[in-house]
């Protein structure tokens, strides 16, 4: 028989997981069999809900890293052993509703203009012109480049969703440029051997590097460009639909949260204090002897 491990991989296979998502599981199964140094099929439900609260108490781990591994044990127990030893009825632990942080594009043009090398100059503006998520500028292919359309196709993306998004003038001709530098066979950003894709985490340190070379001290990786994409989009007037449609949302409520982060939007707002007069007292003036008594006792 198999190995448990590889059973389990399988079954998410068969489940049409997502890669990532397959590796997150699998990686907190071990680690919660590794905490109890026994096999996972022995581990009970009392020891499963100890093992959570110590991610959160004693580990410290974030909201989502707590979540991963909640929904990887219900995947694991509740459906792939099945046995009916053990039912996860946890509910997920709520997120902090926090605000994406925001670039302004002059910090945007700062961190461009401070990459220095072509290739990754070319993955931050592909990034910020065309709010592509991390994992899908990895998998941009050389045939997904429509120049005629001047759309770009994002393939299979999250959700197993296709979809299209824009091809700015700017950036077709720096692709142009790249093409003859880079000759590029398949994976429009190819690592150092000849087939391979460009890994994740080598743009996310560069960004990180070129981020902090540019003076940039706001805190964000590379996924922030797409926050910038999204909300200077918004600022510029471009409808809401089109925007969850570029960004490949499936509910708009999603893309809603950057319409609480536009400066544009906020400074055209008027306050109810401009609605009232306040001339008729100078706040200079010398105060009455009954607002001295009033301070005195404050």
């Amino acid at each position: 028989m198999k190995p448990l491990r590889v059973r389990f991989y399988e079954f998410m296979q068969l489940r049409n997981l997502a890669p990532r998502t397959r590796e997150s599981y699998l990686q907190a199964v071990v680690k919660l069999s590794k905490h109890y140094n026994q096999s996972p099929e022995l581990i009970g439900q009392e020891e499963i809900f100890q093992y959570i609260l110590h991610l959160q108490n004693n580990e410290e781990q974030a909201f989502s890293s707590c979540n991963v591994a909640l929904s990887a044990f219900k995947c694991f127990y509740n459906q792939f052993l099945n046995n009916g030893t053990i039912v996860l009825k946890v509910p997920s632990r709520k997120r902090p509703k926090k605000l994406p942080v925001v670039y302004s594009q002059e910090e945007v043009q700062k961190i461009i203009q401070c990459t220095s090398h072509p290739k990754y100059r070319l993955i931050f503006m592909t990034a910020y012109g065309t709010g592509l998520r991390l994992s899908e500028l990895v998998n941009l292919k050389i045939k997904n480049i429509d120049s005629q359309r001047m759309n770009i196709f994002v393939e299979n993306s999250k959700g197993k969703k296709d979809r299209y998004t824009i091809l700015p003038p700017k950036l077709l001709d720096e692709l142009r440029q790249y093409y003859k530098l880079f000759h590029p066979k398949e994976w429009l950003f190819h690592g150092c051997k000849p087939g391979q894709q460009l890994s994740i985490d080598s743009i996310a340190r560069t960004f990180r590097a070129t981020r902090k070379k540019a003076g940039i001290t706001k805190e964000g990786g590379i996924h922030t460009l797409r926050h910038c994409f999204a909300t200077h989009l918004l600022e510029a007037g471009t409808d809401i639909r089109t925007v969850q449609h570029l960004l490949g949302h499936a509910d708009i409520a999603t893309t809603m949260v950057y319409l609480h982060v536009t400066n544009k939007l906020i400074s055209k707002v008027e306050s109810p204090l401009e609605k009232i007069d306040t001339d008729t007292i100078d706040p200079f003036s010398s105060p009455s002897e009954d607002d001295k008594k009033e301070q005195d006792n404050d």
